[in-house]
């Protein structure tokens, strides 16, 4: 039975200290889960800019298309 209990411990405990040893921290005291979600902010920050250059071009070529237009139908 203690045995049994010492090798229950010992498999129990074992996540926990690979857990530990697999988020070690870095000089600025970031772990891994940290940098990989100021990763993805800085590409969703990115990828906003570019959607907003497209929608202000868009926008830029559906005015002169207005324009256009407004042209043909005043002839």
């Amino acid at each position: 039975m203690a045995m049994t209990r010492k090798i229950g411990a010992v498999i129990l405990s074992a996540p926990l200290l690979l857990g530990g040893t697999a988020c070690k921290r870095d000089a600025d005291g970031e772990g891994p889960a940290e940098r990989a979600g100021k990763q993805i902010d800085r590409g969703v920050e990115r990828a906003g800019e570019q959607l907003g250059k497209a929608l202000e071009r868009g926008g830029e070529a559906a005015k002169k298309a207005g324009e256009e237009l407004q042209k043909e139908a005043s002839k």
